[in-house]
């Protein structure tokens, strides 16, 4: 309860501050999620990455609730989002999104600016780095051990941006691997019906 009385709910207060972009992650217990259903909680924690894809797509659809302002402009690519969807109003004007290929579409991988973390549960048991096997991939495990080399973090592409000599519209393409083959071919409504053949660049 606040200094009101009134009933504060943990994951809201979070989800709120995401929506303003005071906060880069949002942290969800597996403990609270066992008292609610401890079945689900197990799920979670086989397939983790899977639940953490579900909780995006959710946070994402409660953001514009609780959002209470408009977040201010923090860096770049939030400069760069606000320029996109203003191009794409004035390309598109008032076409309606049913008509557009997805991925002419600004995805949520370049909106979304806050990660999905699980936490696992206070009665899980602590594995150590020799026993973790191939049965441990995709699932959310506690490890212990030492750090005794660190090696520099490469940067790992998600989305790939073109956009096209012709007509001037953004193609976005989802990049989930470590290997991808680059557009050519724009696939934007003005260069099929034209067959103008707009290369990506």
């Amino acid at each position: 309860l606040d200094d009101r009385g009134r009933k504060q709910f943990k994951y809201a207060s979070q989800i709120t501050d995401i929506a303003h972009r005071e906060l880069e992650s949002i942290t969800i217990e597996l403990d609270d999620v066992a008292e609610f259903d401890q079945e689900l909680a197990q799920m979670i924690q086989g397939n983790t990455r899977r639940y953490v894809l579900l909780m995006q797509e959710v946070i994402d659809e409660l953001i514009p609730t609780y959002r209470e302002r408009e977040p201010t402009p923090k860096d770049s690519l939030d400069v760069y989002i606000n320029h996109s969807k203003m191009i794409e109003q004035t390309v598109r004007g008032e076409e309606p999104d049913i008509t557009r290929p997805s991925n002419n579409k600004i995805p949520a991988q370049l909106t979304r600016r806050y990660e999905v973390l699980f936490n696992t549960q206070n009665s899980d048991k602590v594995i150590s780095i020799r026993d973790i096997k191939a049965d441990c991939v995709g699932k959310l495990i506690n490890i212990k051990g030492i750090v005794t080399r660190t090696t520099e973090v490469k940067p790992l592409m998600q989305v790939a941006t073109y956009t096209c000599d012709q007509c001037g519209v953004e193609t976005y393409q989802i990049v989930s691997g470590t290997s991808f083959m680059p557009l050519q071919q724009c696939n934007g409504e003005d260069c099929r019906v034209n067959r103008s053949g707009g290369r990506l660049s």
